[in-house]
């Protein structure tokens, strides 16, 4: 598989052939910003007390250093793929967890673009799914976010079509 980071890649063929990828895509790493600005300002005043303590300078930085670290490469291993049967998510730094959910149980598909994603061109998509064990909701900081919204959109539709699906709602 030919995997670009942070943008997705069309037309990729899953191993069994059965299944095509439709994108692949990561988060941006923007969806960090006011952690790591937070983290950033917590450093600083690391910085100007630290004449005092020393040690305990560079303990507090150790740990903000490393959690930043883990926040960037947990949300750059957090991988999303559309492909015409199934929307997958996998996460994990040393161990991965992989869910996914059928394209033809998704009931609502919403777009998002807060303005500072705008200014870059990425945006949240969240899924809203009639599958009660789904572990994710939420498809953060994607670039070309309406183009993914709509290639949901439309393989949901393409899905249920081809499955027979059809969805009522009951209200009490």
């Amino acid at each position: 598989m030919n995997h670009i980071p942070f943008a997705p890649s069309f037309a990729e063929n899953l191993p069994d052939g059965q299944e095509h990828v439709i994108w692949k895509s990561t988060s941006s790493q923007l969806i960090n910003l006011g952690y790591f600005t937070k983290m950033g300002f917590c450093f600083l005043a690391c910085l100007v007390i630290g004449a005092r303590f020393a040690h305990l300078f560079f303990l507090i930085s150790f740990v903000f250093v490393a959690i930043g670290v883990y926040r960037y490469l947990y949300t750059r291993t957090k991988v999303y793929t559309l492909t015409d049967q199934r929307l997958i998510q996998q996460a994990g730094l040393l161990s991965r967890v992989t869910f996914e959910i059928e394209l033809y149980r998704i009931k609502d598909i919403h777009l998002a673009e807060p303005f500072l994603f705008r200014l870059f061109k990425i945006g949240n998509i969240r899924i809203i799914s009639s599958q009660k064990t789904v572990h994710f909701d939420l498809l953060p900081g994607l670039k070309e976010p309406l183009r993914c919204w709509n290639e949901i959109r439309n393989y949901v539709e393409k899905r249920r079509t081809e499955k027979g699906v059809r969805e009522s709602d009951v209200s009490y």
